[in-house]
């Protein structure tokens, strides 16, 4: 089954802390910003849509859940790129994402792998996914941190094997799930990514 949601934000400036959470991420102040109140209206709605339409909810019961964003490498008043670069997961809505999942899941830990060399636990620093952690109690991992495992694809045609963090191997098994919270951007060799290249930090 295939489905796919839609949700439209209202008018507002969702351009500002798109790329890192604010100072004052998890205060009342934070909680009280429209454009947070609206990212996370939109997220919720779109993800009750989709458990009506797939009773994803109760798939995810009991089990741990793996979130993983896109982190990339992130800009944020670095002097090199525009005051903000915007090709990372929005945290604000990762951190809906994340207040979603947490009642429905055993436990919820956010993974990243961060692409261009750079340490995913800089990322993490950088834009405030480790605070969000830490506000919401859930488990952080930095994938290239991990131990791997191997997985023969004997009918795959080009990579016969692959390596994957021991991690995921309990989500193989069934006994974990994987949620993808990717960027939807544009891409230099594909044009556009779709999301699908989230998995990169993955394999």
């Amino acid at each position: 089954m295939s489905v796919v949601v839609f949700e439209r934000l209202p008018p507002g400036d969702y351009a500002r802390d798109c790329v890192a959470l604010s100072r004052d991420y998890g205060g009342a102040a934070w909680e009280a910003r429209p454009e947070v109140r609206a990212i996370r209206a939109a997220v919720f709605a779109a993800l009750d849509r989709l458990d009506a339409e797939t009773g994803i909810g109760e798939k995810l019961r009991g089990k741990p859940v793996l979130v993983k964003p896109n982190l990339v490498l992130v800009y944020q008043d670095l002097g090199t790129k525009a005051r903000t670069y915007p090709e990372t997961t929005d945290p604000r809505a990762l951190d809906a994402l994340v207040l979603w999942l947490a009642p429905r899941a055993k436990s919820v830990t956010v993974v990243e792998s961060s692409g261009r060399g750079s340490p995913t636990r800089a990322s993490f620093l950088l834009s405030g996914v480790d605070r969000l952690a830490r506000h919401r109690g859930c488990g952080l991992v930095a994938l290239e941190e991990e131990p791997v495992d191997r997985y023969y694809l004997p009918k795959a045609r080009v990579q016969k094997e692959i390596l994957i963090p021991r991690i995921f191997s309990a989500v193989v098994r069934g006994e974990a799930c994987y949620v993808s919270a990717p960027k939807l951007k544009t891409n230099l060799y594909t044009k556009v990514t779709l999301g699908f290249k989230n998995a990169m930090g993955v394999i």
